[in-house]
């Protein structure tokens, strides 16, 4: 039977999300030095123009005849018309930037970007940013999800001629894939920016963020990149409503109760609590997640022993279902999570990457399938999901 103290009312609860701060510094006249690893910097702030006034337009009198034949003549007033007062943000450019890795960059104006990685390519769609180049497959572009097709896909990610072919000035990427194949072969075209990476596998790389931390840190990075901060900043407004709206359905039994999301593998393979889906979860009221985070895979005795209260499977990795796991798995039917009715197949694999786009998406779905009676739908499928759309962040 379902724990009825989890599900037996939606409460109402304030939730404060926790954003990190731009690294974004103003240009000096010196040579940025590259090994520098200082990401602290302070955005130039919006200012208002004074509003205008155009000058006093002053009509010429009309003149009127009497019946007698004499002119008289008739003054009207004045008119003055003043412009509608607007508000203009100011250019960040020439702008120095540092990315995840400490690499300092310094721009005249804003650089033509190509995207070596889904959470660019995530972000970039959320911002509205054009991306030149992409990993994107052809089926997913122009799609509210992953953004407007790029001028040029990508293919082999690992051919330097490709990349060199699309002519960007820029290419982000994740600083987990420093010295891979694919940053070696970027390297032979363009300068790599590298973004902040989530930890649901891994410890972050030294200096750089992990968990939402890194998705809200990445919309400032390209928002300023693309010299659009308050994209950034509305981006960012959307998930901490969407978090604040999935607050509103904790009660006392989901806030102490463990949650356990894996992949459609073989054994276990916990996503951690210092993941960003698990963070979110656990300040919004919904539980810890169990696991390592450290993309070891749990083998049955130590998953039995953790035996989590919820179990979420989400399509990351394979294609093993759950009835796949219940026949042939010999302490599935052992764990509270089953015995209880609260095992949960998602559609999706955004519970490990890429943006807060990806996190408002699988909250959606985690409170479609764990709070039915809430009225709240299923995401439906992700290239068409509009996270600014979502009714966790509409309210």
């Amino acid at each position: 039977m379902p724990n009825p103290l989890r599900r037996s009312a939606v409460q109402r609860g304030a939730f404060l999300a926790v954003a990190a701060a731009v690294a974004i510094a103003a240009c000096s006249s010196e040579e940025p030095d590259s090994s520098d690893s200082d990401t602290t910097a302070t955005s130039t702030a919006a200012t208002t123009a004074a509003p205008t006034t155009d000058s006093a337009a002053t009509t010429a009198s009309p003149t009127t005849t009497t019946a007698e034949g004499e002119a008289t003549a008739t003054t009207q007033a004045a008119t003055t018309t003043v412009a509608p007062t607007t508000t203009v943000a100011p250019s960040l450019y020439p702008l120095t930037i540092t990315d995840a890795a400490g690499q300092q960059f310094t721009f005249d104006s804003p650089p033509t970007l190509g995207c070596a990685w889904y959470g660019c390519v995530e972000t970039a769609a959320e911002l509205g940013i054009p991306i030149q180049a992409s990993i994107v497959a052809q089926e997913e572009a122009d799609t509210p999800f992953y953004g407007v097709a790029p001028d040029t896909f990508i293919v082999d990610t690992t051919n330097p001629e490709e990349w060199a072919a699309a002519d960007v000035d820029l290419v982000l990427t994740s600083i987990q894939g420093q010295g891979s194949p694919v940053a070696e072969a970027i390297e032979q075209a363009s300068p790599i920016f590298f973004l902040h990476y989530d930890t649901f596998a891994a410890p972050a790389p030294e200096g750089a963020l992990g968990g939402y931390d890194s998705y809200t840190e990445n919309l400032r990075l390209m928002g300023a990149l693309a010299d659009m901060p308050e994209a950034a900043e509305t981006v960012i407004a959307d998930y901490e409503a969407a978090a604040a709206t999935l607050a509103e359905f904790a009660t006392p039994g989901t806030e102490v109760q463990t949650v356990a999301v894996i992949g459609a593998i073989p054994g276990y393979a916990a996503i951690g609590p210092d993941s960003a889906f698990c963070l979110l979860l656990a300040e919004t009221g919904h539980g810890t997640c169990v696991g390592t985070g450290a993309g070891e895979l749990l083998n049955a005795e130590a998953f039995l022993a953790e035996d989590p209260d919820v179990i979420i499977q989400s399509t990351f990795g394979g294609d093993l279902t759950v009835a796949e796991r219940e026949a042939s798995d010999p302490i599935w039917n052992q764990l509270t999570a089953v015995q209880n009715g609260e095992v949960y197949e998602t559609t999706n694999s955004r519970f490990y990457c890429c943006s807060t786009g990806g996190l408002i998406y699988t909250a959606q779905e985690y409170i479609n399938l764990l709070f039915p009676d809430a009225g709240i739908a299923g995401p439906g499928d992700l290239a068409q999901f509009d996270p600014a759309q979502s009714p966790l962040a509409t309210g």
